[in-house]
This record gives structure tokens, sequence and C-alpha cells, in this order.
């Protein structure tokens, strides 16, 4: 599993890009400036709890995105020891598909993700399935995209 700080900075990163918000917009929603969202998004500075907090209440429908759609997300959450920290979150636009961990008591989630010089690739993430049970019912509920490729694809 992840540290803190990296699972932290991952999330807040992939949350906004998959709200499709810019640094300005995401930063506005916990009302921060645009320079701290990107010191926490890049790890220079840790992001306080009661933060990400926020964010997260604000994910869970409490904050449209800018362009107005509304976004099928899920947040993958980890048990940091007693309390729960929001680890990554999925869309169903990056979504690529659900697998078996070799950790029992654990899943794999697959997602498109852009790095930081802008080169996409699959992020995995292992979590426990005991905390996480509403990311695998909404999962399911997902075409992945392996199968949407299939089914794009000519026989």
């Amino acid at each position: 599993m992840q540290n803190l700080t990296t699972s932290s900075q991952h999330f807040l990163r992939s949350a906004r890009e998959a709200l499709n918000l810019t640094t300005t917009q995401a930063a506005a929603l916990v009302h921060a400036s645009r320079r701290s969202w990107e010191r926490w998004e890049s790890g220079v500075q840790r992001v306080p709890e009661a933060t990400l907090e926020l964010f997260l209440e604000k994910l869970q429908g409490r904050a449209p995105a800018p362009d107005g759609v509304p976004r099928d997300l899920v947040v993958v959450l980890l048990d940091a020891g007693g309390w729960t920290q929001p680890l990554d979150v999925v869309g169903r636009e990056n979504f690529v598909h659900l697998s078996e961990s070799p950790t029992p008591g654990c899943a794999r989630i697959h997602s498109l993700a852009v790095s930081p010089t802008g080169r996409p690739y699959v992020h995995t993430t292992e979590f426990e399935v005991r905390i996480n049970g509403h990311v695998i019912e909404k999962a399911n509920t997902w075409t992945s995209l392996v199968a949407q490729l299939n089914a794009e694809s000519p026989a």
C-alpha cells in the first residue's frame, strides 16, 4: 500500500482530473489558493486533514462539474489506523477494469491516468475489500474500457 502523503497527492490529482477541474477550480472548492492546491498535489506540502475531508464531501455529490454534467465517480478508501482516508477516485470515463489481488482481502481497480509529463498510463490502486464494498458495487455497474474496446473492434 502507498504511504499517506503519496496517496493524498494522487487522490487530489486524480479526483481533480476526473471532474475536469483546473487547479484554481479545485482549490476554490476547498477555499484555498491555486498555489496551495498545486503544492499539495505535487507533494511539496502535506494536505491538511480538514481539506481532504471537505474535498471528499464535495466529491460525494455536493460539487457540480464545471460543465454542469454530473460525474459518475467512486472514492477508494484507505484504513489509516482507525480513521478512513481517501486513497483514489475513479470515474466511469477512466475506468479500465477491476481485478483480484494476490493480497488476501484486497482487490485492484485500474484506471486511465495522465502523468505530470502528460503521458497516459494505466494506474492501479490496491484496496481493502472490507471498507470498499461500494467500489466493487459501482465498478460492477460500469463497462470496462477493455470491454468497450472489444465491442468496438471488428470481428
